[in-house]
């Protein structure tokens, strides 16, 4: 009989993962707990399959774990675990660079803490501080804001973990093209990672083919 115990210890480690990125859905972070263990196990379990759109024959992946032992499972939960922790920094001080080069939203930084109890990272993005970028792009105000803002992206997507770059990309690289005169402007203002990572999250919405 499998150990009982190894229950326990999983839900524990997921619940503390989960904790510390609480924006996904419980779906959605078994999706992302299964595609890193399978990057960092020589694409363990990923299935190409192909559908077809506009008589074209196009290609969709999936991660199939069905038969990774608990006690495998367990060891990575603890290693993916760790990593995360070790990158909360990264995320921090992107929030305190957010916050250096727009402090007039530190009040609205600051109401989000107290009505969710904690920091949301991906509602507090789109929530707090894309209006503010938006409203300036659509203006076209505050160049030298602008420049160092996407320069800083740039860094972030070059140089900094995953963790980081996906809070940017599901918010920021995402939101820029929901309007065209938005990412024609902001465009003017991208480095090459941005731009390629914002095309990314174009087509992963539809929006380029």
């Amino acid at each position: 009989m499998r150990d009982f115990d190894r229950i326990r210890r999983n839900m524990r480690l997921i619940e503390e993962i989960w904790r510390i990125d609480p924006d996904y859905r419980f779906i959605q972070l078994i999706e992302m707990i299964k595609a890193r263990y399978s990057q960092a196990n020589n694409d363990l379990g990923r299935r190409q399959y192909y559908y077809h759109e506009n008589e074209q024959e196009l290609p969709y992946y999936i991660i199939d774990l069905f038969h990774l032992e608990d006690e495998d499972l367990e060891c990575y939960l603890y290693e993916l675990l760790a990593e995360m922790k070790s990158k909360q920094s990264e995320v921090d001080l992107f929030f305190d660079k957010l916050l250096v080069l727009m402090p007039n939203l530190k009040s609205k930084y600051e109401e989000h803490l107290t009505y969710y109890d904690e920091r949301l990272d991906t509602v507090m993005v789109e929530d707090v501080f894309m209006p503010e970028i938006i409203m300036k792009l659509k203006n076209n105000e505050d160049e030298k804001f602008l420049r160092t803002l996407f320069d800083y992206l740039e860094e972030c997507l070059t140089l900094k973990g995953e963790d980081l770059s996906d809070i940017i990309f599901v918010t920021i690289l995402e939101s820029l093209g929901n309007e065209k005169v938005i990412l024609d402007m902001a465009q003017k203002y991208m480095g090459p990672v941005t731009t390629e990572m914002q095309e990314e999250a174009d087509r992963g919405l539809g929006r380029l083919r």
